[in-house]
């Protein structure tokens, strides 16, 4: 059997992570193409508005067999 240790005081690391997607390097009007399923990308810039910069607004739109993303505001 596994020998389990208890530990105290150990810190619990953020939940958010930095995205994969370039959201926080982007200028209004610039946008980029992954090739992922509109609502998964969707859902990081949702979550990069929500926890990084409530401001900020993206659209994403199907394009060929991907999603572009624009920074729109």
């Amino acid at each position: 059997m596994e020998k389990i240790i208890l530990e105290s005081d150990i810190v619990i690391p953020p939940k958010i992570k930095e995205s994969i997607y370039p959201l926080a390097k982007m200028k209004v009007g610039d946008s980029f193409f992954v090739m992922k399923k509109i609502n998964t990308v969707a859902s990081s810039c949702s979550l990069f508005i929500k926890y990084k910069n409530p401001k900020w607004k993206f659209t994403c739109r199907k394009e060929n067999d991907g999603t572009r993303v624009w920074r729109i505001k």
